[in-house]
C-alpha cells in the first residue's frame, strides 16, 4: 500500500465513520452504554413523570390481593400495607430503560425511607432473587428487593418493563407507567409528600 493510499484510508471522515459505527455497535449490543445514554437524556429533562395521570375514584378501593416475598424469605402482603403510600417498581437486570431510572428510585427512596407511611418494593420480574440483590448491591442501590408469590392481579400486570404503580393511603391507584421515568424529580417528590400526608 502506497503512502498516498493510505493517507486516503486514514482521513477524518473515516475516522468519524469508525467512531459512528462503534457507539452504535455498543449502544445496541451494551445494556449499560444504552442505560447510560437515557440516563443523559433524564438529566436534560427527557422521561419526567407524568403525575397528571391520577386516578381518583369515589370511594376507597382494596388493594389489590398479592404476596412479596424477599431473599430471606421475609413475606410483605399487601393487605398489611393498607393505609401507607405504595411505590411499586418491576424491572430486570437486563433491561436497559431499568436500570437508568434505578439511580433515580433510589434517590426517591432515600428520601421517604425514614417516613412510616411510605413503602418501595422493587420486584424482580425473572425472579431470580439472589442475582438482583447481588447486582443492587454492586451499583449501592440497597432497595427493597422482592418478587411476587402466585401471578400478578391486572392492576399490577404489564406487558412491558419498567413498569411503575404507586397506591394511595386508601388503596386507589394513582400512578401506572410503562417504561422508564425520571423518578427523583422534584415533580414526583411532591407527588409522594401530597399523598402521604
Amino acid at each position: 500500500m502506497t503512502a498516498k493510499a493510505r493517507n486516503k484510508l486514514f482521513t477524518l471522515n473515516n475516522a468519524l465513520n469508525v467512531i459512528y459505527i462503534g457507539a452504535t455497535l455498543l449502544l445496541l449490543f451494551n445494556p449499560a452504554a444504552k442505560a447510560l445514554l437515557i440516563r443523559a437524556l433524564m438529566t436534560v429533562g427527557f422521561f419526567q413523570p407524568d403525575v397528571t395521570l391520577v386516578n381518583k375514584p369515589a370511594s376507597p378501593e382494596r388493594l389489590p390481593v398479592i404476596t412479596f416475598v424477599n431473599k430471606e424469605g421475609n413475606t410483605l402482603k399487601f393487605a398489611d400495607l393498607q393505609g401507607k403510600v405504595i411505590f411499586i417498581n418491576f424491572w430486570a437486570t437486563w433491561c436497559p430503560p431499568c436500570l437508568a431510572e434505578m439511580p433515580g428510585i433510589k434517590q426517591l427512596y432515600n428520601h421517604f425511607k425514614s417516613k412510616p407511611k411510605v413503602v418501595f418494593i422493587t420486584v424482580d420480574v425473572d425472579q431470580q432473587l439472589g442475582r438482583s440483590d447481588e447486582f443492587l448491591r454492586k451499583h449501592s442501590w440497597d432497595l427493597p428487593l422482592y418478587q411476587a408469590i402466585g401471578s400478578l392481579p391486572p392492576t399490577l400486570s404489564s406487558s412491558s418493563i419498567p413498569f411503575t404503580v404507586i397506591f394511595d393511603h386508601s388503596g386507589r391507584l394513582v400512578y401506572r407507567h410503562e417504561g422508564t421515568a425520571n423518578y427523583s424529580s422534584d415533580r414526583m417528590v411532591e407527588f409522594i409528600e401530597r399523598l402521604s400526608r
